[in-house]
């Protein structure tokens, strides 16, 4: 039989090796942990010392937190940009109007804050270039013939991993540094 140790070590790595939106991430793991535990929830919280994996989850740091933590700025300014639910995971807020209107500028803009959300947030390590054409679409912003070659030549601020549509970015610190600039400037309407 399994330690429990074991058993969270095999439900992480399903669960991170699954993909899912980050509003799921949560109730994988823990159907993960039951189906490779053997043991219904109540057990597995008595195995961990919890009293229920409801307070575990209130508990739970909010990923806006760690942005602000991260970058040494006021939780106010990234409430301005960013929201977030368990439900919904990590949201970007910001009215279409303060982005750039050239879509290439706008698409480097979303790359940015939707990386630099998920990565400081602790979401995850690695961001899918999908995830970021996704946010451009919602904002009207995406162009088609184009979005590839700008996610290609920001790797002033990212690093990559990947290709076509498997492609994935991570930030590195000047990319960090222009996450900060662009909350501080979004917040503050500052553009």
């Amino acid at each position: 039989m399994k330690t429990f140790q074991e058993v969270l070590a095999e439900a992480l790595r399903v669960t991170r090796e699954a993909h899912l939106p980050p509003h799921l991430e949560s109730v994988a793991f823990e159907k993960a942990i039951d189906a490779f535990s053997g043991t219904p929830r109540i057990a597995a919280d008595v195995i961990k010392g919890r009293q229920s994996l409801e307070t575990e989850n209130a508990t739970q740091d909010n990923p806006i937190d760690h942005i602000a933590s991260k970058l040494g700025i006021d939780l106010s300014l990234v409430e301005e940009v960013f929201s977030f639910d368990p439900e919904t995971g990590i949201q970007l807020i910001v009215g279409v109007r303060k982005l750039e209107i050239e879509k290439t500028a706008a698409t480097r803009e979303l790359a940015t804050l939707v990386a630099g959300s998920r990565q400081l947030g602790g979401i995850e390590d690695w961001t899918q270039a999908r995830t970021i054409r996704e946010v451009c679409q919602h904002y009207g912003k995406f162009d088609t013939a184009n979005f590839a070659a700008t996610l290609t030549q920001m790797d002033d601020i990212f690093g990559f991993k990947g290709k076509g549509s498997g492609r994935e970015v991570r930030l590195n610190k000047p990319g960090s540094e222009e996450f900060k600039r662009l909350i501080v400037a979004l917040a503050g309407n500052a553009k």
